[in-house]
């Protein structure tokens, strides 16, 4: 190949890291707005399913206590979206975010960022949740970090947060969610691709400037 056709080549394969750069700061916009209807709709749902589960607590509590309660539920979920627009500010959240590409990094060390990045979010969709446990917690419908109480499984502290919960169960995030992710996931992917290719194309191209130049003389 020419100098000047392996330029080509690196002007287009940089090209294609700043189009796939900026799909993925859309689905950054696109998620975010996803997940605020789903986060709304399981914090309502799992205080509400420990009312309904735990019948003689909710019926031993005052009046006024429920009341409150209800309304503090309420204000979470008017407020959820804030939260989750604070979460989701949040760069170091977002693997594409300041990426550096190490020319070390194989197939499984470049599985590996893939699979911190998808963890990076599942963790904070979980620690979104953990205000339900909170809720919860106050009106002693669960205590958090009883491994004695099946309730209280599904919520733990999060090391090092000082009183932060987060919910630990699995749970289904519905198509658009899960298609958002593997989007944001394969075109993480073929930015780690690219800047692959744009290194050994520099290197093609170092080589063949040398060869020219030996050829010049």
């Amino acid at each position: 190949m020419s100098v000047e056709s392996i330029k080509k080549d690196i002007t287009n394969t940089e090209q294609s890291i700043l189009d796939n750069l900026r799909l993925l700061d859309e689905i950054r916009l696109n998620l975010t707005e996803a997940i605020k209807p789903f986060i709304k709709e399981k914090l309502k749902s799992l205080v509400e399913e420990e009312v309904k589960i735990q019948p003689e607590h909710t019926k031993s509590l005052p009046a006024e206590d429920l009341k409150e309660m209800k309304r503090k539920l309420i204000d979470l979920v008017n407020n959820s979206d804030n939260l989750i627009n604070d979460k989701f500010a949040n760069d170091d959240l977002w693997t594409h975010i300041n990426y550096e590409f190490d020319e070390k990094n194989d197939f499984s060390k470049q599985l590996k960022l893939r699979r911190d990045a998808e963890d990076k979010f599942f963790l904070a969709f979980h620690e979104l949740l953990g205000n339900a446990g909170k809720l919860l917690s106050n009106y002693k419908y669960i205590k958090i970090g009883d491994s004695n109480c099946n309730r209280s499984k599904a919520w733990e502290y999060i090391s090092g947060s000082g009183g932060e919960v987060k919910y630990r169960y699995h749970f289904e995030m519905g198509k658009v969610i899960s298609d958002l992710l593997k989007r944001y996931s394969a075109l993480f992917d073929n930015v780690q691709e690219d800047m692959k290719a744009k290194l050994n194309l520099q290197k093609k191209l170092s080589e063949q400037e040398a060869t020219d130049l030996w050829d010049q003389i």
